[in-house]
């Protein structure tokens, strides 16, 4: 589905099933999607979490050998990809470097730019298998959809990342995503049918007024399924179009918002912000009659 506004760029984000282990299957399959994507007019596309190997792995040694490294066929082929049709990548895969592994995200230009983001914030069964990151990444030149940060998944839940993302100077999120139920939203899905993703993005969106794109998979994998629901939200956290369904494989595309004049335009929550007092120590006690004239002191 394609929703047209007067914006600045077009962006999609891809929703489909990798197969577990079918590396070489999922590179086509993306290749495939992103080339509609590029039919569409999309100048960027975001492709899910772990779209390469699959997301449920039981040991480090069997996602070791299955991972790609930075000099690898599937980053080569999105190379060609992005260069070919003039398309922007992102795309979260399982990265290998020497014994280490990452969940990571990549960034690719149609100019041969790069940048790579690993995912600061594990979730479960990854702290067993991965090790996390240690910047975030925001990337340095401005792109014809204005600067991009990257975020995984998990790390939308820290506002503190995409807030520096935002004080950065981004002005879009491109975040893969795997999202799954687990004990604390056994549902999956909210009265609404949306994961608390979906309400996640929104937030990040709004509070740091920039884009978000986050790009989910659908699908099981050793009795996880994932929720789909994929979504793009725009500096105001309202839609840009309707979130994808929860278990089919769709392509969303719709043109940005200009984050720059929404932040001029009115009340802006960034410029609003008052770091001084966030880095005063809490309050743990109050007497109960204060003082009225200053009713912060303790």
């Amino acid at each position: 589905m394609t929703k047209q506004t007067d914006a600045m760029a077009r962006a999609a984000v891809i929703q489909f099933a990798p197969e577990w282990k079918a590396a070489r299957h999922n590179l086509d399959h993306s290749l495939e999607l992103i080339g509609q994507a590029a039919g569409q007019g999309a100048q960027l596309a975001v492709l899910p979490e772990c779209c390469l190997t699959g997301y449920a792995f039981p040991d480090r040694q069997e996602l070791h050998a299955l991972a790609e490294p930075m000099d690898g066929p599937a980053i080569g082929a999105w190379q060609d990809m992005s260069r070919d049709r003039n398309i922007w990548l992102v795309a979260g895969i399982a990265e290998r470097q020497g014994d280490a592994l990452y969940n990571s995200a990549i960034l690719i230009g149609p100019d041969g730019q790069r940048s790579l983001y690993r995912k600061v914030h594990l979730w479960g069964q990854e702290n067993d298998l991965y090790t996390p990151g240690s910047r975030l990444v925001a990337f340095p030149t401005q792109t014809p959809l204005g600067t991009i940060g990257l975020a995984i998944c998990y790390d939308l839940w820290f506002p503190e990342l995409v807030r520096n993302l935002a004080l950065a100077g981004s002005t879009l999120i491109a975040a893969p995503a795997n999202w799954s139920r687990n004990a604390k939203t056994p549902t999956g899905h909210d009265r609404l049918g949306l994961p608390l993703g979906y309400q996640i993005s929104a937030a990040a969106a709004c509070s740091n007024e920039l884009s978000v794109l986050s790009a989910d998979r659908i699908g099981e994998e050793s009795g996880t399924r994932f929720l789909g629901s994929s979504c793009m939200f725009g500096p105001n956290g309202r839609e840009l179009v309707p979130p994808a369904s929860a278990s089919g494989q769709e392509i969303l595309v719709a043109d940005l918002p200009d984050v720059p004049a929404y932040r001029s335009h009115g009340h802006s929550h960034l410029l609003a912000r008052r770091p001084r007092v966030y880095g005063a120590a809490v309050l743990d006690s109050c007497l109960e009659d204060f003082p009225e004239d200053n009713p912060e002191t303790c």
